[in-house]
């Protein structure tokens, strides 16, 4: 056991299965920015902002599909101008199976980047090429309102060239909701999050008071509020996008600043109260955080870009306990991938999955997965509905489903595949978690399912 400073405990954890599954170069797509999600089907999706046949030097990037045992399919390769480039961004699926992102660059507008669909069978459409003056490089995951819009930021481009927020449809109907003007941040890096209060969330990596950056908080209907400008002594520059964890508070990264100067973990209300829950003292625990989750064991998870072992400083992962205990779980080397820079994902087989920037056998980074012990669950797309509505649940190994329940109220269901059920929101069910009954054993959800009124209210 080792100790951080700042008096925060860091203990380097030993019982860990790090795997990598593919090295990232050619045509496979190249440099991933963005973190995976996890498909209907089971599979993983993600992007690369390199990589893939066209654009010689360098590759335009690719859209992949990682099943569970490490086969790796290309599903798309970006050719610009028109149909985008070098995207950054992570997918956003829908019930339907459709994916949803961006690319920063190309489109038909002045190689601005776009916002696309994607089929799971690889169909691509660009639903909306920016011109500048609506917003530039998009380089966030989109999120999907209680609204069925698609909400989203850019990191320059709008009426100062310092980012924009914008909501488009799925049908491609696009609208600027704010222009950022530099006191209440700009040059946002991160998507927004929807919390439970109905309003959107998110960061910018820089302007604010202090020049260091913000947290925001910005309605459906575009009234943007700055909740906290950054100021170096509690972190900088915040490139990742926030979370909303059971306790109900938002929790963040900034990339820089803290008491040690290698960034942060902030813990904020929704109120706007901020407080910094762990700062990185660099070297062997880590520096530079980029995204994090909160698993299903109630623990955070992440990586940093630098830091970790003196020789290679090549990224951690880590764990972080909800009393901001840190443990590092696995030390990067450049035969591995190095420099992670998205955050990971837990499948619902309890594993994590995850990317490396760079090195590798390509010098293209790396797709990996770690495993801890976590058991597997359910998600739910989407995690919220009224009475009636459809509920898609996601698993592993769901053919033997006996039964679901809403918060202990029954519903009726379909058994769609080994990775998918559909369920109805039974009427009388509350808001709480969703149960799967099977014979090898019950699965609950990791998020509360939110029973909204018929007026679409929670």
């Amino acid at each position: 056991m080792r100790l951080c400073v700042f008096s925060l405990l860091c203990t380097i954890a030993s019982g860990q299965t790090f795997t990598t599954l593919d090295q990232m170069y050619g045509s496979s797509g190249a440099y991933a920015l963005a973190p995976m999600i996890q498909g209907l089907d089971g599979n993983l999706y993600g992007t690369t902002q390199g990589g893939g046949y066209a654009c010689i030097s360098g590759g335009c990037g690719v859209i992949y599909k990682l099943a569970p045992d490490g086969t790796l399919t290309t599903l798309y390769t970006f050719e610009p101008p028109g149909l985008g480039a070098a995207p950054q961004s992570g997918l956003t699926q829908i019930p339907n199976g459709k994916f949803y992102g961006t690319a920063c660059s190309g489109g038909g507008l002045g190689n601005y980047g776009t916002v696309f669909e994607i089929t799971p069978t690889g169909v691509l459409t660009t639903l909306h090429s920016f011109a500048q003056t609506d917003g530039a490089c998009p380089i966030a995951t989109l999120v999907r309102g209680l609204n069925g819009y698609f909400y989203g930021t850019t990191s320059s481009g709008g009426a100062d060239d310092l980012g924009t927020v914008f909501e488009i449809s799925a049908a491609g109907q696009f609208v600027t909701l704010h222009n950022f003007e530099g006191v209440e941040g700009a040059n946002p890096g991160a998507g927004l999050i929807e919390a439970t209060d109905g309003n959107f969330y998110g960061t910018t990596s820089k302007g604010g008071v202090n020049g260091a950056g913000t947290v925001f908080r910005i309605t459906p209907k575009g009234l943007l509020t700055s909740l906290h400008s950054f100021d170096g002594t509690d972190g900088s520059n915040p490139n990742a996008s926030l979370i909303q964890a059971t306790d109900g508070n938002l929790y963040g990264t900034t990339s820089g600043g803290g008491s040690g100067g290698n960034g942060t973990v902030f813990q904020m209300s929704l109120s706007g109260t901020l407080n910094t829950f762990y700062a990185f003292a660099g070297g062997d625990t880590g520096s530079g955080p980029t995204g994090l989750i909160e698993a299903t064991d109630g623990n955070f998870y992440g990586t940093t870009v630098g830091g970790g072992n003196t020789i290679h400083s090549s990224g951690i992962i880590y764990q972080l306990t909800p009393a901001a205990v840190l443990t590092v779980l696995w030390d990067f080397a450049q035969a591995t991938g190095c420099n992670p820079k998205a955050p990971m994902v837990e499948a619902t087989s309890g594993l994590f999955y995850g990317t490396t920037n760079q090195l590798g056998v390509g010098n293209g980074g790396s797709l990996f997965s770690l495993a801890t012990g976590l058991g597997p669950f359910v998600s739910l797309l989407p995690a919220v509905g009224t009475a009636g509505s459809t509920v898609e649940i996601l698993g592993t190994d769901l053919t033997s489903v006996t039964g679901v329940t809403f918060n202990g109220t029954p519903a009726t269901f379909t058994i769609v595949s080994p990775s998918q059920v559909s369920a109805v929101v039974p009427t009388g069910a509350s808001t709480g978690r969703v149960q799967v009954l099977a014979p090898s054993g019950d699965l609950n959800s990791t998020s509360l399912f939110r029973i909204l009124s018929s007026e679409g209210q929670p």
